[in-house]
């Protein structure tokens, strides 16, 4: 039972090229064109020798392309692809660098417009108060709800600092609280985008073949795997992933400040 799960496993992992990359080929032999099951004996140390190899199958099997461009560009200009696949591969990398470069300059530029508490709105804040009168100054610090008839935006951000700094269970202030939650949250989803390419490239790298020119790509079943990557298509996953970490972390700074001041 122990050759059968493995040999399952290898099926569904699409590791099995052809029958003789089963286990329980053994269980059977030919006899005037047709397979004919044996029995076959096992001792203990066969039997452990089986659970070994079924234990060894749940150990990491490579890196799994994810439906990526990053990933997908590996493959830009090999022999097995078409010039037409190949221009439309490009167009898409192209594409999806210069996006994501535009949104990291867009984000870069989205805390200053929307910080309603720069230094020169503190200063005007100061300058409000020392020329409101002193019943506007009462109605204003008594945290009454009621809508005045001037005044109106320093009204309105009063009430926003005050929800903002609302406490929950008398432990942590609401606007401070839901902030780390969200950059936290931010932080990990950025340090997954981080791992995957420093995953891609890690298997690449120890896919190289030094005297390989051309990249393997072989298939197994309905699965494909790619191996004996030449130093050149190396170089290139490299810099596709460190572009790709580079990206995410200027994301992870700027995406960071722009949350801490909207949260």
């Amino acid at each position: 039972k122990y050759r059968v799960g493995v040999d399952f496993l290898s099926l569904a992992r699409g590791i099995v090229k052809n029958k003789h990359d089963l286990q329980t080929i053994g269980w059977t032999t030919m006899q005037g064109g047709h397979h004919v099951s044996r029995a076959t004996r096992y001792n203990e140390k066969s039997k452990t020798s089986a659970l070994e190899s079924f234990e060894n199958s749940f150990e990491p099997q490579g890196y799994f392309f994810h439906l990526t461009v990053w990933d997908a560009s590996i493959l830009l200009g090999h022999p097995l692809i078409n010039a037409f696949a190949n221009c439309f591969l490009l167009i898409g990398l192209v594409t999806n660098i210069c996006l994501q470069c535009l949104f990291c300059w867009i984000v870069s530029s989205l805390p200053s417009d929307l910080n309603d508490y720069t230094d020169g709105a503190v200063a005007a804040f100061h300058v409000w108060r020392d020329s409101a009168s002193w019943s506007t100054v009462d109605i204003f610090c008594s945290f009454n709800e009621t809508v005045p008839r001037a005044d109106f935006h320093a009204w309105n951000i009063l009430q926003d600092a005050t929800k903002y700094t609302a406490t929950t269970l008398q432990a942590a202030q609401h606007g401070p609280l839901l902030c780390v939650i969200v950059l936290i949250a931010w932080t990990l989803n950025i340090c997954k985008v981080i791992r995957i390419a420093v995953d891609f490239m890690v298997a690449v790298q120890g896919a190289y073949e030094k005297d390989s020119k051309v990249m393997l790509l072989e298939q197994h079943l309905q699965r494909y795997t790619i191996s004996h990557i030449p130093a050149s298509r190396v170089s290139w996953a490299l810099f596709l992933g460190t572009l790709q970490v580079a990206i995410s972390i200027v994301l992870l700074v700027v995406g960071g400040l722009w949350l801490a001041t909207t949260t």
